[in-house]
Protein backbone atom coordinates (compact mmCIF):
# COMPACT_ATOMS: atom_id res chain seq x y z
CA UNK A 1 0.00 0.00 0.00
CA UNK A 2 1.54 3.34 -1.05
CA UNK A 3 0.52 6.84 0.10
CA UNK A 4 2.49 9.92 -0.93
CA UNK A 5 5.64 7.89 -1.74
CA UNK A 6 5.72 6.37 1.77
CA UNK A 7 5.40 2.60 2.12
CA UNK A 8 3.25 1.27 4.95
CA UNK A 9 3.25 -2.15 6.54
CA UNK A 10 0.60 -2.82 9.15
CA UNK A 11 0.40 0.82 10.17
CA UNK A 12 4.20 1.36 10.36
CA UNK A 13 5.38 4.11 8.04
CA UNK A 14 8.79 3.73 6.44
CA UNK A 15 10.41 6.34 4.20
CA UNK A 16 10.84 5.49 0.54
CA UNK A 17 14.42 4.72 -0.57
CA UNK A 18 16.42 7.76 -1.67
CA UNK A 19 17.39 8.21 -5.29
CA UNK A 20 21.12 8.66 -6.03
CA UNK A 21 20.57 12.39 -6.65
CA UNK A 22 19.39 12.75 -3.04
CA UNK A 23 22.45 11.03 -1.51
CA UNK A 24 25.88 12.41 -0.60
CA UNK A 25 29.09 11.23 -2.25
CA UNK A 26 31.75 9.85 0.09
CA UNK A 27 35.31 11.10 -0.51
CA UNK A 28 38.15 8.72 0.25
CA UNK A 29 41.10 11.09 0.05
CA UNK A 30 43.67 11.79 -2.60
CA UNK A 31 45.96 8.80 -2.26
CA UNK A 32 44.98 5.17 -2.71
CA UNK A 33 45.95 2.86 0.14
CA UNK A 34 45.94 -0.91 0.45
CA UNK A 35 42.99 -2.55 2.13
CA UNK A 36 42.82 -5.87 3.89
CA UNK A 37 40.52 -7.95 6.03
CA UNK A 38 40.88 -7.42 9.78
CA UNK A 39 40.55 -10.15 12.38
CA UNK A 40 39.78 -9.95 16.12
CA UNK A 41 42.46 -8.29 18.24
CA UNK A 42 44.32 -10.33 20.83
CA UNK A 43 44.28 -8.26 24.02
CA UNK A 44 46.52 -9.55 26.78
CA UNK A 45 46.38 -12.99 25.15
CA UNK A 46 42.58 -13.07 24.93
CA UNK A 47 40.67 -12.96 21.63
CA UNK A 48 38.41 -9.90 21.70
CA UNK A 49 35.50 -11.92 20.25
CA UNK A 50 35.80 -15.15 22.24
CA UNK A 51 37.02 -13.96 25.64
CA UNK A 52 38.28 -16.39 28.28
CA UNK A 53 37.64 -19.96 27.16
CA UNK A 54 39.44 -22.06 29.79
CA UNK A 55 39.73 -20.63 33.30
CA UNK A 56 42.64 -23.01 34.03
CA UNK A 57 44.92 -21.64 31.27
CA UNK A 58 47.06 -18.49 31.62
CA UNK A 59 45.89 -15.38 29.83
CA UNK A 60 48.63 -15.34 27.17
CA UNK A 61 47.46 -18.76 25.87
CA UNK A 62 43.69 -18.13 25.72
CA UNK A 63 43.76 -17.03 22.06
CA UNK A 64 45.18 -20.45 21.10
CA UNK A 65 41.95 -22.06 22.32
CA UNK A 66 39.52 -19.93 20.28
CA UNK A 67 38.38 -20.90 16.77
CA UNK A 68 39.97 -17.80 15.20
CA UNK A 69 43.57 -18.59 16.18
CA UNK A 70 43.56 -22.25 17.26
CA UNK A 71 46.91 -23.81 16.39
CA UNK A 72 48.67 -20.48 15.71
CA UNK A 73 51.57 -18.92 17.57
CA UNK A 74 50.98 -15.22 16.98
CA UNK A 75 53.81 -12.73 17.28
CA UNK A 76 54.33 -9.12 16.29
CA UNK A 77 55.69 -8.81 12.74
CA UNK A 78 57.78 -5.79 13.73
CA UNK A 79 59.16 -6.59 17.21
CA UNK A 80 62.82 -7.69 17.38
CA UNK A 81 63.44 -11.46 17.46
CA UNK A 82 64.99 -11.23 20.95
CA UNK A 83 61.63 -10.33 22.49
CA UNK A 84 59.57 -13.21 23.85
CA UNK A 85 56.33 -13.44 21.81
CA UNK A 86 54.35 -14.68 24.82
CA UNK A 87 55.46 -11.66 26.89
CA UNK A 88 54.45 -9.29 24.08
CA UNK A 89 51.04 -10.99 23.78
CA UNK A 90 50.51 -10.87 27.56
CA UNK A 91 51.23 -7.12 27.87
CA UNK A 92 50.04 -5.71 24.53
CA UNK A 93 47.18 -5.53 22.10
CA UNK A 94 48.00 -7.50 18.96
CA UNK A 95 46.31 -6.33 15.76
CA UNK A 96 45.77 -8.99 13.10
CA UNK A 97 45.05 -8.44 9.40
CA UNK A 98 45.37 -10.30 6.13
CA UNK A 99 48.25 -9.18 3.91
CA UNK A 100 46.76 -6.90 1.21
CA UNK A 101 48.96 -8.31 -1.57
CA UNK A 102 49.28 -11.95 -0.49
CA UNK A 103 45.96 -13.57 0.51
CA UNK A 104 46.35 -16.21 3.20
CA UNK A 105 49.26 -14.42 4.90
CA UNK A 106 48.68 -12.66 8.22
CA UNK A 107 50.30 -9.43 9.36
CA UNK A 108 50.36 -8.82 13.10
CA UNK A 109 51.54 -5.74 14.96
CA UNK A 110 51.47 -4.83 18.62
CA UNK A 111 50.29 -1.53 20.01
CA UNK A 112 53.76 -0.27 20.90
CA UNK A 113 54.61 3.10 19.41
CA UNK A 114 57.60 1.80 17.42
CA UNK A 115 55.80 -1.19 15.89
CA UNK A 116 52.69 0.81 15.04
CA UNK A 117 54.85 3.51 13.44
CA UNK A 118 56.68 0.88 11.34
CA UNK A 119 53.37 -0.62 10.25
CA UNK A 120 51.83 2.70 9.23
CA UNK A 121 55.01 3.69 7.40
CA UNK A 122 55.22 0.40 5.50
CA UNK A 123 51.62 0.61 4.28
CA UNK A 124 51.74 4.29 3.34
CA UNK A 125 49.42 5.77 5.92
CA UNK A 126 49.90 9.45 6.64
CA UNK A 127 51.34 10.21 10.05
CA UNK A 128 49.23 12.56 12.11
Amino acid sequence: MTMDNIHTTEGVRAPAPLSPREMHIERQGGLPSPTSRRFPQVRGGICEYCGVIDQNQPSQYQYKLCPHYRGLQLQCSYCPNEKDPDEIILHAVLNVAEHPDRPGVLITWCDSYECSKKHWKKWGYAES
